[in-house]
């Protein structure tokens, strides 16, 4: 069995209501308030086969993965961000999330008064590639690091001792590993030794309360701060 399901719409031209608060609209889309490319999307897709030996034995293998793509016209860092601003670089914030599972699953009965289920399953999901958040800098965009992978195994056996008494035995095992948020700072454009794309700076937060974490390099002649980087000519302002 196999479903697949994919959802697509066009909220393009919704207006910033005139209540909102000191919004914070970029300068390349100074005067607009219609939002554009604002098209949410949304995938998922489901399967499963199973395979039966002499009407006894079951064995099942199971798929599940889902994606999700919104547009972040009004976020709380910038609004109505979508376009190209005056260096030429593409702009918007672009909420993006998968999650995936594959499992399989094996039903024994060796003999009449005994059966056996055995199942192991694998989930993980993080933010695509196409995540990014835009925060009103020229110079770098935030992509944000975070995920989770699972690993779920069990075993039962189930003993008939007479029609109406079973008797069930079995164990599992899961673990869990999830990787903490952090917030990367990816510049938009090259210089010196840095590349488009490449990270520029890096923070996250450990468990427990209170204390962070955060990696930084800087080029020569260049001040990485915690809104932007600033060169000391001013060609690039702190915001």
């Amino acid at each position: 069995m196999l479903a697949v399901r994919n959802n697509e719409e066009d909220r393009s031209g919704i207006e910033l209501p005139s209540s909102s608060p000191a919004p914070h609209i970029p300068d390349y889309n100074a005067g607009s308030r219609k939002a554009s490319e604002l098209k949410p999307t949304s995938t998922v897709a489901h399967g499963n086969v199973t395979y039966f030996i002499k009407d006894k034995h079951r064995i099942t293998l199971t798929g599940h993965v889902a994606k999700l793509e919104r547009g972040g016209e009004f976020s709380p860092w910038t609004q109505i961000s979508y376009g190209v601003d005056d260096a030429g670089s593409s702009r918007g914030t672009v909420i993006a999330l998968y999650r995936s599972m594959v499992g399989l699953n094996v039903a024994l009965k060796p003999i009449e008064p005994l059966s056996l289920d055995g199942k192991i399953a694998y989930f993980n999901g993080a933010p695509t590639d196409e995540d990014r958040l835009d925060v009103g800098s020229d110079v770098y965009y935030v992509r944000r690091d975070f995920g989770y992978d699972s690993l779920e195994t069990g075993l039962e056996g189930r003993w008939q001792i007479i029609e109406d008494l079973d008797t069930v035995i079995g164990a599992e095992f899961i673990y869990d590993w999830e990787n903490k948020p952090s917030s990367l700072r990816l510049i938009r454009f090259a210089m010196d030794d840095f590349s488009p794309g490449d990270i520029i700076e890096s923070s996250s937060t450990p468990p427990g309360n209170g204390g962070a974490l955060q990696h930084r390099r800087v080029c020569p002649g260049y001040l990485v701060g915690p809104q932007t980087l600033s060169e000391s000519d001013g060609r690039y302002p702190l915001r």
